[in-house]
């Protein structure tokens, strides 16, 4: 099937047209249960099955991340909290929870609302709760739901608030449409509108008035509540009045440039992201209300949620009378006077909203005045001057053509000019949509949200709804290249979302798609740069791909075939930044594969190229991207150049890198990028010295590194890449403190920074093992809590050495039932349970000692026989003889020592030493022949030590064997009379 083909089926327009439906409700809470959704369609059964496998498939993956800063439970019914005890749960949002409560000490029936998160709550969760309840607190008017009491109950924050029966004004247009009147929605809306006023004297903004933040009394009486988003502006005591020459009091949105607020009730520069808002916009609030009040429905709703964004900002709503013949003319126009475009042109205050519609309920003339048809098309003229213009240029050209040549002449310059007109809108259309959605997505990066796996599935549903729109496009017989570009555009950025999420399968597919667009739109303009640079994007994509997938030739070949496409491309056109900026990123893969591929030569050239390119950008441009470029390069270039021993050349570069990471940070100090870009620099300068046995000069270096990563990762808890950093650099940090403290007179105070790093470090390992169960981790966790255990052994710590050690052994148990067969957890467990062992001993606990050593040796001599070339092993295995021997030998366990003496006579079969200090212990263990037999071993593979055959207090029952002295003779008879043997004077060391 041919490109076209797959992405025009019309089969899946439906089904595409059925998820957007779907995901719209589900966004406003009402959407349809799964089984209802497939009864609905069952001819779409099996696609919209996989659409729910996907949709928990993305759930599944975003699971882990959530343990670690996991949402708050809903609390209990019947549970207490401090003074009140919670009966139900009223409400349930995307921040708080509201319950209602009985407040004992008062005995009376309150709703209370409860931060969801909780003590896991954001800063920006807390700020924006504490905020809500101040704004309500501050405020004192019968038609504002009032504050009683603000409160914080083991680090759960709470407001109670006056309970309200009857439900919210939504509830009320949902199930009692016909039951509002025109005369009861004006005066409801009037009382709303007083409430608002009020709220906008006392400097509060409420940016999210709707229906549902409308809750009704048993009178059915309006009170406004949920200031969750509410936002003060000065402060002014009078709102001033707003108009086309003075501005109206102003506020600055809490995130720079966010879009906050209900879509289907926000006004348009507040859809629009503005990052200045005025009393206006709520007073578009209250005009939805009150258009919804009439008709039954917002003034827009879309499919999704970019339809609706887009009618938002581009389409007049519909007149409520068109939906509603019943409407009176005088209410709709107030209404519509509130919904207008230009916020100069609403209502200049809420009371001079309330005047009107009392006017109309007195039956008085309003002061609003409707706008006519001419009135109507001069603002969309103002608002959209090129499209009507070319409107205009298009009805002259009509009409000239009608009036110059006869009709077939007329038909084929309409075919053109028509074919042209459709190729510059969907152009336009195309540029607008892929506007729209780079700048949100651009808004949720710079709000240190852009890697957040769960707004990424946000953002990803965005993009997808969007390459949809375009499928449709290129059904069409008149779209040309421009959309196929932003076909490639829309591709690429769905693989490299969902590459974050980490569906690689399905990132793979999205970029080979996009490839398959960008060289079929090559055949057809061979020298499109923009289709060039499309491709070679995607083929660095795809590359990182291939490297992940432990894949590297293949990865080169496509790094390779996107430098070569950037640097032709770049020559083309050398003051296209894009071209030049993506060209530095594939330097940089080009070094980083070729490094780990061996061909250190190569990726120093590619390393370079890197650096002089991002060096030039940077030095023409002030994008701190090209910074970021340059630190990067000179980072990676430092460390290979530390691998070829050029060390000077590579302080260098390490120290030009951290200049530039430092310099990121001061100038934008919460974007998580350049954060984690100093703390890795600095944790691979303290690395370098640590390899160099210059720990002094790493401590400080790693403790800044960690200083500078715990703050990324408590600006983004759910990333769990960030913790991965933080913890290389903890332990590091512990490994550097251990290494000062073995060139230190007084090394306790080292020792004890070092066991904090440790400890530190283990608990952030567990975690991550948690998430990437195939990683590492779990295994580092282990060995960080041994070292631990090991440093306060030293310090003479030695119920703290065993608890470390304890920890360290259920984790290596638990670490070998899941992998039996990985010999590094063998050799976790089996150190760990040998140190063990010998902590107990110490305590004098000498069962608890047998019983560990005993497992030490079971699993010892599991990886020993698995690896007998590995003399670590041998090494391990041996010391675990030595400590149970000493434990048996002890005890007076003789006979169980001398077995274990056995056993470890053969693992040094070969070695003369070794089998000489196992006969000495087989004969203080009473096994007299086999101390001989041992011995004899021994002299015959090498053993000439006279004087200790002669001397040894072990030997002395075996000098009274026939065997010795023959073995003395033979032994004397071997050597040169002169040298009189190997005279040392005391037996061998352990």
């Amino acid at each position: 099937m041919s490109l076209t083909e797959d992405i025009s089926n019309g089969r899946e327009q439906h089904l595409d047209e059925v998820l957007a439906n779907y995901l719209h409700a589900a966004q406003e809470g009402r959407a349809p249960t799964r089984q209802a959704l497939l009864d609905s369609h069952p001819e779409l059964a099996g696609d919209l099955a996989d659409f729910f496998a996907d949709q928990d498939h993305v759930e599944r993956l975003a699971a882990p991340l959530r343990t670690i800063a996991p949402p708050q439970p809903a609390l209990a019914v019947g549970a207490t909290l401090g003074d009140y005890e919670l009966l139900d749960e009223i409400a349930h949002g995307g921040m708080g929870v509201v319950y209602r409560a009985r407040q004992k000490s008062l005995q009376r029936i309150v709703a209370l609302k409860v931060l969801q998160a909780g003590p896991l709550a954001s800063p920006e969760q807390w700020q924006r709760f504490q905020a809500e309840a101040e704004s309500i607190a501050g405020l004192d008017h019968p038609s504002i739901v009032p504050v009683y009491e603000i409160g914080v109950h083991e680090n759960l924050p709470y407001f109670s608030m006056k309970l309200f029966e009857g439900g919210s004004l939504a509830t009320a247009i949902s199930n009692q449409r016909s039951a509002i009147s025109q005369k009861e929605a004006a005066s409801l809306l009037a009382t709303v509108a007083d409430a608002v006023q009020y709220a906008h004297q006392h400097g509060i903004l409420h940016r999210d008035l709707k229906p549902a933040n409308i809750l009704l009394d048993s009178r059915r009486q309006p009170h406004v509540s949920d200031f969750g988003l509410a936002k003060r502006s000065g402060g002014s005591d009078v709102a001033p009045t707003p108009s086309s020459d003075t501005p109206p009091p102003a506020v600055e949105l809490t995130i720079s440039g966010a879009i906050v607020g209900t879509p289907s009730y926000m006004a348009p520069e507040q859809a629009a992201g503005s990052r200045i808002l005025t009393t206006a916009a709520d007073i578009y609030g209250l005009g939805a209300i009150l258009y919804e009040l009439l008709t039954g429905r917002p003034p827009f709703r879309g499919e999704n949620l970019y339809e609706t964004l887009r009618r938002l900002q581009e389409e007049e709503p519909t007149p409520p009378r068109t939906l509603n013949p019943r409407v009176d003319r005088d209410l709709e126009t107030i209404c519509l006077k509130c919904l207008r475009k230009e916020p100069q042109r609403r209502y200049a205050s809420a009371r001079e909203l309330a005047d009107d519609l009392r006017r109309f309920l007195n039956g008085e003339p309003i002061l609003a005045r409707p706008v006519g048809p001419l009135a109507r098309v001069w603002l969309w003229c103002r608002r959209k001057p090129v499209a009507a213009c070319g409107i205009a240029a298009f009805v002259a050209l009509i009409v000239a053509a009608f009036l110059m040549v006869d009709w077939q002449r007329r038909r084929a310059v309409d075919n053109v000019i028509a074919k042209d007109e459709a190729n510059r809108n969907l152009a336009v259309r195309g540029d607008k949509g892929r506007r729209l959605i780079d700048d949100f997505c651009r808004r949720l990066s710079e709000d240190g949200w852009g890697e957040d796996p769960v707004l990424q599935a946000k953002r990803k549903r965005m993009l997808e709804e969007l390459l949809a729109y375009y499928r449709d496009f290129l059904d069409d017989p008149n779209a040309e290249a421009p959309v196929r570009d932003e076909l490639i555009h829309t591709y690429y950025r769905i693989g490299d979302i969902t590459t974050a999420l980490g569906e690689r399968d399905k990132a793979r597919d999205a970029f080979n798609r996009g490839r398959l667009a960008a060289e079929t739109l090559l055949q057809l303009r061979p020298d499109d740069r923009a289709a060039r640079f499309g491709l070679a994007r995607i083929l660095n994509r795809l590359g990182l791909l291939d490297k992940l997938a432990g894949h590297p030739e293949d990865a080169l070949k496509l790094f390779l075939q996107a430098h070569e496409l950037l640097r032709a491309a770049r020559d083309e056109a050398p003051d296209d930044t894009n071209l030049s900026g993506e060209l530095g990123v594939a330097c940089n893969n080009l070094g980083n594969l070729y490094a780990g591929l061996g061909r250190l030569d190569d990726a120093r050239a590619s390393y370079d190229e890197c650096i002089d390119i991002n060096r030039d950008l940077s030095r023409r441009f002030s994008d701190s991207q090209y910074t970021l470029g340059l630190a990067v390069g000179l980072e990676n270039s430092a460390r290979l150049l530390y691998r070829q021993g050029r060390r000077d050349k590579a302080w260098t570069y390490y120290d030009e890198s951290a200049k530039l990471s430092r310099r990121l940070v001061d100038v934008e100090p919460s974007s998580p990028r350049y954060r984690q870009q100093l703390g890795r620099n600095l944790y691979n300068r303290g690395n370098t010295l640590c390899g160099e046995k210059r720990f002094k000069e790493a401590i400080p270096l790693l403790t800044e590194g960690r200083d500078v990563l715990e703050r990324l990762v408590e600006m983004q808890p759910r990333i769990w890449w960030y913790q991965k950093d933080l913890v290389l650099v903890i332990h590091q940090l512990g490994r550097a403190h251990r290494g000062q403290a073995r060139t230190e007179k007084e090394p306790k105070e080292e020792r004890t920074q070092a066991v904090v790093a440790f400890q530190s470090a283990a608990k952030l390992y567990k975690e991550l093992a948690v998430r990437d169960p195939n990683s590492d981790a779990a295994n580092q966790a282990g060995w960080c809590l041994f070292d631990a255990g090991v440093l306060q052994v030293e310090m003479k710590q030695k119920n703290d050495a065993l608890k470390s050690y304890l920890e360290a052994r259920d984790q290596g148990r638990k670490l070998v039932k899941t992998a039996p067969d990985n010999l590094e957890h063998r050799k976790l467990l089996g150190m760990t349970l040998n140190n063990l062992g010998r902590q107990s001993w110490a305590l004098k606990r000498n069962d608890d000692a047998r019983a560990a050593l005993r497992e030490a040796l079971e699993h010892t001599r599991l990886a020993f026989a698995r690896s007998r070339q590995n003399s670590f092993y041998r090494r391990v295995l041996n010391t675990t003889y030595i400590f149970l021997g000493d434990v048996y030998r002890d005890t007076g366990r003789r006979e169980e020592w001398a077995a274990l003496l056995l056993e470890r006579r053969r693992l040094w079969d070969d070695n003369a030493r070794e089998l000489y200090v196992i006969a000495c212990d087989l004969a203080r263990a009473g096994s007299d022949e086999e101390a001989m037999r041992t011995l004899e071993q021994a002299v015959r593979k090498g053993f000439s030590d006279l004087l200790l055959l002669e001397k040894d207090p072990s030997l002395e029952k075996l000098r009274s064997r026939p065997e010795f002295p023959k073995l003395m003779q033979e032994l004397k008879a071997r050597q040169p009379a002169a040298s009189g043997g190997d005279r040392r004077t005391g037996p061998p060391s352990d």
